[in-house]
């Protein structure tokens, strides 16, 4: 993040989606019918890309930064070796929901200095 400014929830939350959602069409197995809806929303996908894109470039210089930063990310992700299973991912969807209804709740700077005390670090 540059500047060491804080990000919105809803900025990484649109980041997570659009990862987790070709993920899961990369995964899915495909019946002839789907290839071609999913052929097709690709090129939606792409078009509206194009067209997203066209918009950045008229954002200001730290937007845009943003933007690519997020997306460099994206792409780490996606070269990492490293990939949740169904159940991990709906883990995660499950805890996600309970921090946007309130439910979750987290430890506190100390009790994370309890821990990693006890654990030597």
């Amino acid at each position: 993040m540059s500047g060491g400014r804080r990000r919105g929830a809803s900025f990484y939350k649109l980041a997570l989606q659009c990862n987790r959602s070709r993920s899961a069409a990369s995964h899915a197995g495909l019946t002839v019918t789907d290839a071609k809806k999913f052929a097709i929303d690709e090129a939606m996908a792409a078009k509206n890309l194009e067209q997203l894109m066209e918009r950045v470039r008229h954002w200001p210089r730290e937007r845009q930064e943003d933007a690519a930063e997020i997306l460099l990310e994206m792409e780490r992700q996606d070269s990492s070796g490293y990939r949740l299973t169904d159940v991990q991912a709906e883990e995660v969807a499950r805890i996600q929901l309970e921090i946007r209804e309130g439910r979750a709740t987290f430890a506190t700077d100390e009790q994370m200095a309890a821990l990693w005390k006890s654990c030597g670090l």
